[in-house]
């Protein structure tokens, strides 16, 4: 048995510019990730493969996708995790590259530490050839950040610790995938551009084990996506993992996990996918929406799913 389990962000969805890429690029990094299961894969290689064609494809907020700080800047971040050991590689604030999960893949293999952040990220990474790509800040962007910027100025925000802030109302977040396959290793990845107008150097739960990401080949893996913040502080996929540990199935870990993050936080916050050892998958959001997906060995058809409705 093998399989996958992959997400495209959770927000106000109904509102993507382009929906029919959207779920064209759920299918394309489902069958990608599937692929290099069925071809004899690890669960590593499967959450490389669909995370990075989630980033290639302009269609999330990952990658090519990424959303801008409030200076005009492509900060990415990603993380990567092997459940057979418990290792992690994870990259922060990375100055517009294309493909992060590469990045946090490197930190994890051929370094003895677990985060790399800034400008110390990129001189390591400029040794591989990883290095910063213009592309990712294009005019259409930036127009869509001026846009955001005068709604600012013009009041349009709430009131968040005694400031007011524009609520960046973010149609998608994060993307992410975990897989398990035929050798029962159990890994999850996860990429990120943040949100729209945020500060430089902000770094969410992407890249933190435990909060945007884990994975435990003795029980299962997940991956969040939402307002980072919520996920750290309440160490959510770990939070989730630990429920599978304790004999919860996929589903009902995913929605207990959900569940807390609601009662403490509210509504709107966040989302996340989560997948047990035996190849069972939950999804759990309180967005209006969260692109998700599925497929393992022995189903007829893969799952595509994005709001409540689908089927």
């Amino acid at each position: 048995m093998f399989g996958i389990v992959i997400h495209g962000g959770a927000g106000v969805l109904r509102g993507h510019h382009d929906l029919e890429a959207y779920r064209k690029g759920l299918d394309s990094a489902l069958s990608k990730g599937y692929s290099s299961l069925a071809e004899g894969g690890s669960a590593l290689d499967a959450v490389v493969a669909a995370v990075y064609d989630m980033e290639e494809s302009g269609a999330f907020n990952a990658g090519v996708g990424c959303s801008l700080t409030v200076d005009g800047r492509a900060e990415v971040d990603a993380g990567i995790m092997n459940g057979n050991d418990l290792s992690a590689g994870a990259v922060a604030s990375l100055d517009s590259v294309r493909h992060p999960v590469l990045a946090a893949k490197r930190v994890m293999e051929d370094t003895d530490h677990v985060l790399l952040v800034g400008p110390g990220a990129m001189a390591f990474l400029e040794t591989y050839g990883i290095r910063s790509d213009p592309e990712l800040v294009t005019p259409v962007k930036l127009q869509k950040l001026n846009e955001l910027r005068q709604k600012w100025v013009a009041g349009e925000g709430r009131l968040a610790k005694n400031r007011i802030v524009y609520d960046r109302g973010a149609r998608h977040g994060t993307v992410g995938a975990v897989a398990i396959d035929s050798k029962g290793m159990i890994s999850s990845a996860v990429s990120t551009g943040g949100y729209w107008l945020k500060l430089s150097g902000r770094v969410g739960d992407s890249p933190i084990p435990g909060a945007g990401f884990w994975a435990d080949s003795r029980f299962g893996g997940a991956v969040a996506t939402g307002t980072g913040e919520y996920a750290i502080r309440t160490t959510l996929c770990r939070y989730a993992v630990d429920l599978l540990a304790r004999q919860e199935c996929a589903q009902s870990a995913a929605d207990a996990a959900i569940a807390e993050v609601t009662r403490r936080f509210g509504n709107g916050t966040m989302g996340i996918i989560v997948l047990d050892k035996e190849g069972d998958a939950g999804f759990s959001y309180n967005t209006e929406g969260m692109g998700r997906a599925a497929f393992f060995s022995g189903w007829e058809k893969p799952l595509v799913q994005v709001f409540p409705e689908d089927k």
